[in-house]
């Protein structure tokens, strides 16, 4: 088994990192950066982009729904989407089933 091998699920990368890559299947761990509560998408619980340096961020939110968008697309056969069982993701895990994706 090469050190490479995807087999070993032992490396991670942000939205950042897999811009460009194509994957067979891409699994995503959800976290609390990205919330569905009362009906809507929140990141209150999500750390704030820095507004250090030149660029500023102007909208922190599209940011955050931009990276899922990005890292829920790299998979060329689909994604594998891992929700934690906290309860601070419950409603978004019941959003994700309504919307259309398969428990396992």
């Amino acid at each position: 088994d090469s050190q490479w091998s995807c087999r070993r699920l032992d490396q991670v990368v942000t939205e950042f990192g897999c811009q460009g890559l194509e994957l067979d299947m891409a699994l995503v761990a959800w976290g609390t950066d990205l919330l569905r509560e009362n009906g809507a998408c929140s990141d209150r619980k999500a750390r704030r982009y820095s507004n250090q340096g030149q660029a500023k961020t102007r909208d922190p939110f599209q940011m955050r729904l931009n990276a899922y968008r990005v890292l829920l697309t790299r998979g060329r056969d689909g994604a594998i989407i891992f929700v934690p069982p906290l309860s601070e993701l419950d409603e978004t895990y019941e959003f994700l089933l309504d919307c259309g994706v398969p428990g396992l």
